[in-house]
């Protein structure tokens, strides 16, 4: 798929840290919203390179409930990128950190998480953050 950085432009930022920066795409080829995950311009190194490359080799054949899938590995004007599966809802921050949830609701977000963690080890994953 062509994609470009003045592509990226129109669409809607729904999340930033010091290295990365995802982007909702709703109107995609894949004909549902996608998010593409591009490294911030100026602030990456060839260890995030490297670690995006890792994430799309580890993710691309893996379908693991509560684990984004990965569509596409792309290169946006000489920057990587990835097109990811969008997975509406909350962070787990604003879910569980910032609001308070009844004890029921966090111990099923907790067993789900625990359920996908599990799965990734089984396969020999290890998620470390």
């Amino acid at each position: 798929m062509k994609l470009t950085k003045k592509d990226i432009a129109s669409l809607v930022c729904i999340h930033e840290d010091r290295a990365v920066s995802i982007y909702l795409w709703q109107d995609s080829p894949y004909g549902i919203p996608v998010v593409v995950k591009t490294l911030r311009q100026g602030s990456f190194s060839a260890h995030e390179v490297q670690r995006l490359a890792n994430e799309y080799a580890i993710l691309q054949d893996l379908h693991i409930p509560g684990i984004r899938r990965v569509y596409e590995r792309l290169i946006l004007d000489g920057q990587p990128a990835l097109v990811m599966e969008y997975i509406p809802g909350e962070t787990l921050k604003k879910a569980f950190v910032e609001e308070r949830r009844p004890l029921v609701e966090n111990l099923a977000a907790a067993i789900s998480i625990a359920r996908s963690l599990a799965e990734l080890r089984r396969v020999g994953i290890v998620h470390r953050n």
